[in-house]
């Protein structure tokens, strides 16, 4: 446990942020709110395992939580005394004005977290009403969404007049499929989610994992996540004629040739994220042969188990159009031969200012001599090029905080970012 003493000026602190990415027990955060008697707002991201924190009697109120892989992410904020009596209850009223509000509660017996973001969470703390929310950011990413008392609750909610505007969405596959939903209007889920919220402009999709749900009396109750309706849902993408970032976990049993018309139909496309846990040869082809016409692509990560690098950064060379920043690959392996194709997209692309390639098979000599090459054309101190076989800044490599999104394929949707303040 760290100890330490505030300064003086700190009492008068409006704000807190404590980004405590490395320790190995968590900070004193009792100590700090008892002693910081004008803090407005406290936030905390920990990678520490964050007790129960309640800070009522100090006039702070938890009005949002985000609990994703090894990091929580708490905000504090102070309240009035009526309105910390007032939120004793558990649900927003006594009685659910609609049954949105009731899908809503039904959300929070599976979350320990609200799946909006941080200013709609402060909106319903606030005024203890759902009826004029309107939705800017959800995630409904948990280990839990295979129970379909959970998805039929998050659609009900995506379907709402609050998801009107809605510009940002994390799914998982289970909410996309069709196995036990309640009623046949529920069908194609995916296009309903589109037409009710035809603005979207973030858009993940996950892959649940069952083996996480351990509730051997409800077995007979998982959904299963591998059916058709998914493979329609991800050739509906290309109708979000706004979307400009996009997160996808594609399984092995889709080929991705539907990202070829996301390409095409969505001109603001600038970040692209994609993941494949097991090998998908089919995915690859598709990223060598179309991935150029993402004309506005600026951030690209692309996870597979194998990757022809070779033919991947011939294809970002292809595309003569796109400000390309930031560029990570992650593989297993990789059969490249010729490290020409990553010479020619750092002379001809001189705006990349990441680039991260990891090769977990990698030998020492071939990380050795591509991280050379990419030093040679580093031309400014602000420039992060790195080879090697594993991303740890353990390993010895520093990452900004402002590249972190793009290091792996985490959810940026309904999360606090330490930018905003």
């Amino acid at each position: 446990m760290p100890s330490y003493s505030l300064p003086t000026k700190a009492a008068v602190a409006p704000l807190l942020y404590d980004a405590d990415d490395y320790e190995k027990s968590p900070l004193r955060y009792d100590y700090i709110v008892c002693n910081l008697r004008n803090l407005k707002k406290f936030i905390i991201k920990s990678k520490a395992n964050v007790p129960f924190l309640d800070y009522k009697p100090f006039g702070m109120v938890k009005i949002f939580e985000r609990k994703r892989f090894y990091i929580t992410i708490i905000c504090y904020v102070r309240t009035s005394a009526p309105q910390i009596i007032s939120l004793r209850k558990r649900s927003l009223s006594e009685v659910f004005e609609s049954r949105t509000e009731k899908s809503w509660d039904i959300v929070r017996t599976f979350l320990c977290q609200n799946p909006c973001n941080y200013r709609n969470s402060l909106e319903i703390s606030e005024k203890r009403s759902f009826k004029h929310v309107e939705f800017q950011e959800l995630s409904f990413l948990h280990v839990r969404t295979c129970n379909p008392t959970f998805v039929n609750a998050a659609i009900d909610i995506l379907l709402s007049k609050h998801c009107k505007g809605l510009k940002k969405v994390a799914l998982t596959l289970c909410i996309l499929q069709e196995g036990n939903i309640e009623k046949s209007e529920k069908k194609n889920i995916f296009r309903h989610i589109i037409n009710n919220s035809p603005y979207m402009t973030d858009l993940e999709i996950a892959t649940c994992n069952n083996s996480e749900y351990n509730d051997p009396e409800a077995d007979s109750l998982r959904i299963p996540c591998f059916s058709s309706a998914i493979l329609g849902a991800y050739e509906l993408i290309s109708n979000l004629r706004y979307l400009k970032k996009l997160t996808l976990e594609i399984p092995t049993y889709s080929s991705g040739a539907f990202l070829k018309d996301v390409f095409l139909k969505c001109p603001q496309l600038e970040s692209l994220r994609l993941l494949s846990r097991e090998n998908n040869e089919d995915l690859n082809s598709v990223l060598y042969s179309h991935l150029n016409y993402a004309q506005m692509l600026r951030d690209f990560r692309f996870e597979n188990v194998h990757i022809d690098l070779d033919r991947l950064f011939s294809a970002l060379n292809k595309n003569l159009t796109s400000k390309l920043s930031r560029i990570v690959t992650k593989c297993e392996y990789e059969h490249s031969s010729q490290l020409w194709p990553v010479e020619k997209l750092l002379k001809r692309h001189t705006n990349v200012i990441l680039l991260v390639v990891c090769v977990s098979k990698y030998n020492r000599h071939q990380v050795t001599k591509l991280q050379e090459l990419m030093d040679e054309h580093k031309d400014h101190p602000a420039k992060i090029y790195v080879a090697c076989t594993d991303i740890k800044e353990e390993e010895g490599y520093f990452f900004p905080e402002a590249h972190k999104d793009i290091l792996s394929c985490n959810s940026n949707i309904s999360m606090l970012s330490f930018m905003e303040y």
